[in-house]
């Protein structure tokens, strides 16, 4: 008899476009991982809502959409960790970190929990960014010893909040797993995307894909 998978809560923030949810949904993609799990999003759903749907993952939203909803969301939260009595939270990006953490304190559950805080950038420049964001970092680098663990997805990232503050009890660095067979293109596919694009065969094409956002440093790479 195998023993049981562990219940495992995510919690983000939403699960629009991004390279978190993303990572989340590739996570849960696996069988093994799915297993006990469920994923709470504070602010709504998003385009890879239906994926979770497909695998079978409960998906529960706490219906926060502005400042002021965040304190129901929270309560709601709280609600649902005495309920659920999950074995781990694992929190991604800076507000589910927050947030988390508040309402796990308040749910009475701290020292049955783990909680595990996903930090998924390297670096920003602050100053580009909403004060709202720009003060839920510095409350999780003043906050950074009360998760179990924090774990960021590349070594700068580390060394970016380290210099920010953050001083967790235990620290570790899972970077992005990605399969590469995936965007293998045969020649026939190739062939087609430079015909689509105008591109004559031997041009050199050099792509990146993110998000429309400052931190992700599109002047670098034009330069």
């Amino acid at each position: 008899m195998t023993d049981p998978a562990p219940t495992v809560l995510h919690l983000i923030p939403s699960l629009h476009l991004g390279g978190a949810e993303k990572t989340l949904v590739e996570l849960l993609s696996d069988k093994e991982a799915r297993r006990g799990a469920c994923v709470v999003v504070l602010f709504g759903g998003g385009l890879f809502e239906s994926r979770l749907a497909e695998l079978g993952v409960p998906l529960i939203d706490l219906k926060a959409s502005g400042l002021f909803s965040i304190f129901g969301a929270v309560f709601r939260l709280i609600r649902l960790l005495r309920r659920r009595r999950p074995q781990i939270v694992q929190t991604w990006l800076y507000y589910a970190d927050f947030l988390g953490l508040i309402a796990l304190l308040l749910s009475g559950r701290r020292r049955k929990t783990i909680l595990s805080w996903g930090v998924r950038c390297s670096d920003h420049r602050l100053r580009e960014y909403h004060f709202r964001l720009r003060a839920v970092i510095r409350a999780c680098a003043v906050l950074s010893r009360r998760p179990d663990v924090v774990i960021y997805n590349s070594h700068a990232g580390r060394v970016t909040h380290r210099n920010r503050g953050y001083r967790p009890r235990h620290e570790v660095v899972i970077e992005n797993g990605i399969d590469s067979d995936r965007f293998g293109l045969g020649d026939e596919t190739r062939k087609r995307v430079r015909a689509a694009f105008g591109w004559e065969p031997d041009v050199v094409v050099v792509v990146m894909i993110g998000r429309n956002d400052p931190q992700k440093g599109y002047q670098f790479f034009l330069n």
